[in-house]
């Protein structure tokens, strides 16, 4: 345990230091990064750990071992929406008879093959849903990673000036070879500049859609229960005591289901087929179980957390990208007020290297504002044509 909570600490962990990205950009890049690693190491172990238990009686020639394990290969299904019915529902889908699998018209529970023989006709099947989440969870958690990566590798290409320009400044470069690399039209072109400005604008949105596609996967992969999940349990939270913790066939009506129990039921049916022969006998049945997946609970918690933590970082993206165009508003305003900015012409990607600059090196900053002045002069002078004024001689 000790080894577990050292690794779980060594993943949280931040190095202070500087980056090119944002905070806002960082929490996507490096927060939600590590703990989607985080849930896919805590379900990944709980996956090894746990195991599957499922009521065999004492009248099937079947071991526990191998119902259990054939339970987690085969999955197990519960009917959604049998969740109250007086004396008729233990858990969350499944009846107390798991042998009635259909409804009525009126909505009573019947059995589609009843055991006389034949169907009823009249008994229309009801929904299996299967659940084998536990099976790949854990790599498909890690597997999310991937979306926050895309943004970073594009902003890593876009910013390699700036990445530049900060080893430039932190390793004393003068502010003559400066203005020559970072503020030169002919080596630069002024639109190649304004592109890196609208990716830097794309990059933002893509970690707001990194977060959207995030939540809108593991909704996916949990038939539609993830999205809601946190509003649903956060409602389920404000039920009194004795409301939240009740079983499901003495559950009111007008309370629900578990929030939990709808998007992962910890109880579900398990059907399986045995198949034997020897020399006189030859046996063949189908058996239903009942099975409990202890391990959905810990899930329930694991992506509570990844459902508030999606939230935020579509909240945090989105701000990040509203304050970038606020940045940039101020910034395109203060380059038409700036008498530098007019008489050289600089672009707003210009302005953002002095702006880099003057928040690194104020000494720096300075001498190349200097040079920027002595550029600006110098290229207002009228220059001589080699003529002489008319009446020279």
């Amino acid at each position: 345990m000790a080894g577990l909570l050292g690794s779980a600490k060594e993943l949280l962990s931040v190095k202070l230091k500087y980056r090119h990205d944002s905070h806002f950009d960082q929490y996507s890049r490096i927060g939600m990064v590590k703990l989607l690693m985080l849930s896919s190491v805590i379900v990944g172990l709980n996956w090894f750990s746990d195991k599957i238990t499922c009521i065999v009686p004492g009248s099937v020639n079947l071991s526990g071992g191998f119902v259990s394990e054939a339970c987690w290969i085969q999955g197990f299904y519960v009917h959604p929406g049998v969740s109250h019915r007086d004396g008729e529902v233990g858990y969350y889908g499944i009846p107390n008879d798991i042998d009635m699998d259909g409804k009525y018209a009126n909505g009573k529970l019947c059995r589609v093959h009843p055991s006389g023989g034949g169907s009823d006709p009249l008994c229309i099947p009801m929904l299996k849903t299967f659940f084998l989440q536990y099976q790949y969870m854990p790599f498909f958690l890690a597997a999310l990673c991937i979306f926050y990566y895309v943004p970073y590798m594009v902003m890593s290409v876009v910013n390699k000036d700036l990445k530049s320009l900060h080893d430039n400044v932190k390793g004393g470069t003068s502010a003559d070879n400066i203005l020559q690399t970072y503020f030169n039209s002919t080596l630069t072109k002024p639109k190649t500049l304004r592109m890196r400005v609208l990716v830097t604008l794309l990059v933002k949105l893509l970690y707001i859609v990194a977060n959207i596609v995030g939540m809108v996967m593991c909704d996916k992969v949990l038939y539609g229960g993830f999205m809601g999940f946190g509003t649903l349990f956060t409602e389920w939270g404000g039920l009194p005591h004795e409301a939240q913790h009740d079983y499901t066939h003495t559950r009111s009506i007008n309370y629900g289901p578990k929030p939990g129990n709808v998007m992962l039921p910890t109880f579900g049916i398990c059907e399986v087929q045995e198949s034997a022969r020897d020399v006189r006998h030859t046996i063949t049945n189908r058996h239903k179980f009942v099975c409990e997946y202890s391990q959905n609970i810990l899930y329930h918690y694991v992506l509570l957390m990844l459902w508030y933590a999606f939230v935020f970082g579509i909240l945090i993206s989105c701000i990040g990208l509203l304050w970038k165009l606020v940045d940039y508003i101020a910034t395109v305003v203060l380059v038409n007020k700036s008498e530098v900015g007019k008489k050289n012409k600089l672009t707003l990607r210009e302005f953002e290297y002095l702006e880099y600059i003057r928040k690194r090196d104020f000494t720096k900053y300075g001498e190349v504002m200097d040079g920027l002045k002595l550029r600006s002069k110098v290229e207002s002078e009228p220059k001589w044509n080699g003529s002489l004024p008319s009446g020279g001689e």
